[in-house]
């Protein structure tokens, strides 16, 4: 009975341990990163998209901004993102859907919140590896910005 006890344990703390793994994308607070990602952002903080910035000989970010909403307009949220590699390329996986902006309609307001709209940043992984492919609802895209 006792081995069968240690076995367990010995089974759901190498488990834990397993998902315990780094992450090839966590999100940080623009507060705590350099000046250098800061004055990046400052200067793409009012158009919608996707970049990339890299600190010479150091981090890479990603950033997704969907901050800018237009009255009348389709609203683009952010639905997620994750990591992967695929064939020895960094490929970032996210997630978008679109909700009917109209004035007075409020119909949709549910999907609004903080999680959705605004400002993601993301310190990347990569590695060694020295090409990012970005795929937004199953279908690659390009990044609207590089900056280094």
């Amino acid at each position: 009975m006792k081995k069968v006890v240690c076995l367990c344990l010995i089974l759901i703390i190498a488990l834990t341990g397993c998902n315990r793994s780094l992450s090839l994308m966590t999100e940080v607070e623009l507060p705590n990163q350099n000046e250098e990602i800061r004055t990046f952002v400052d200067r793409v903080k009012d158009k919608n998209g996707i970049y990339l910035y890299s600190v010479v000989g150091k981090d890479e970010y990603f950033i997704v901004n969907y901050s800018v909403i237009q009255q009348g307009k389709q609203v683009k949220l952010f639905n997620g993102s994750r990591a992967e590699f695929r064939e020895d390329v960094f490929t970032i996986l996210m997630d978008e859907i679109e909700v009917k902006n109209t004035e007075g309609d409020h119909s949709n307001s549910h999907y609004l919140d903080n999680k959705q709209l605004g400002l993601h940043i993301y310190k990347l992984d990569k590695q060694q590896t020295t090409s990012i492919k970005v795929i937004k609802n199953g279908r690659e895209i390009p990044i609207d910005r590089i900056g280094s």
